[in-house]
């Protein structure tokens, strides 16, 4: 502990006395403290803190999953989450921004939760990262969000609408299926495209063809 100098009274010759002093958290906390001289002088002693090296580290959570391909189909909050280190000094801020359907400008939030909501149909990229109390920065991160919220198209060009076939006359399904954003994933009608459709019969009958993204 350091060490102070005091002159004792007990004695007409000068005596040196011992007088020992323990900084307190709160006087280290203040990165100085005092150890005592004499009679109550106070002389300054500076004592360096020691400073963590670990930066914080930030996970994403989603408000609702994206589906196998990695497609959302309704608008999308991410949370993003930063902690420090066990003993660490604290996450002071989080940095974000966001490029692509979606761009956000970068932007600094005290502390170490951010909420995004990506509204934009497309692919939105998500870069982070975190600084704590004693200026360690997160290497940053990127989380990728695709948002299509449109259904697929349907064009059906045979049989036509309103069409009046006789029977046993051959007629051709012929349609297609289109998606701009996650792409078609089933696409069936009641005949198979290029399949013949059923004129056997006289009546009345729907042809339906049903998609997917």
């Amino acid at each position: 502990a350091p060490v102070g100098l005091a002159l004792s009274r007990l004695s007409q010759t000068p005596v040196l006395q011992t007088i020992h002093h323990t900084p307190t958290p709160e006087e280290i906390a203040a990165e100085a403290y005092h150890i005592y001289m004499g009679r109550g002088a106070l002389s300054p002693f500076v004592v360096a803190q020691l400073k963590e090296e670990v930066a914080p580290s930030t996970t994403v959570s989603l408000g609702a999953p994206a589906n196998a391909a990695g497609w959302h189909k309704a608008d999308v909050g991410l949370t993003l989450t930063s902690l420090d280190n066990e003993g660490g000094s604290g996450v002071e801020s989080l940095t974000y921004s966001a490029s692509g359907a979606q761009a956000t400008p970068e932007t600094t939030v005290a502390g170490g939760t951010a909420t995004i909501n990506v509204t934009a149909e497309g692919t939105t990229t998500v870069t982070f990262a975190a600084r704590d109390a004693d200026a360690n920065v997160e290497e940053t991160k990127t989380f990728i969000v695709k948002l299509d919220k449109t259904a697929p198209t349907v064009s059906v060009n045979s049989p036509t609408a309103d069409a009046v076939y006789t029977v046993g006359q051959s007629v051709a399904a012929d349609f297609d299926c289109n998606d701009t954003l996650a792409g078609v994933v089933t696409c069936a009608g009641t005949a198979d495209d290029g399949a013949a459709v059923n004129t056997a019969t006289a009546g009345t009958r729907a042809f339906v063809v049903n998609a997917s993204d």
